[in-house]
């Protein structure tokens, strides 16, 4: 990650790992991210709203966060 943004946004969040959990999780409603793609060269994806979200959530459950650790 390479950047997020000031400003939060709610969410009711559920999680295919936990399916009869939700949860009310704030995150930043900005989210932009440095990557390789498959021929090796970087890239930058920039998201907001709903997509900055997923991709917060994703990017947790690479550090070994799930929706319950909120």
């Amino acid at each position: 990650m390479i950047a997020q943004s000031g400003h939060y946004r709610s969410h009711d969040e559920g999680c295919l790992s936990l399916p009869k959990e939700r949860r009310t999780i704030k995150r930043k409603k900005l989210f932009k991210i440095k990557y390789l793609d498959d021929g090796g060269n970087e890239q930058i994806l920039k998201r907001e709203k709903f997509e900055a979200t997923i991709l917060q959530h994703e990017m947790d459950h690479l550090k070994g966060k799930l929706i319950i650790d909120y």
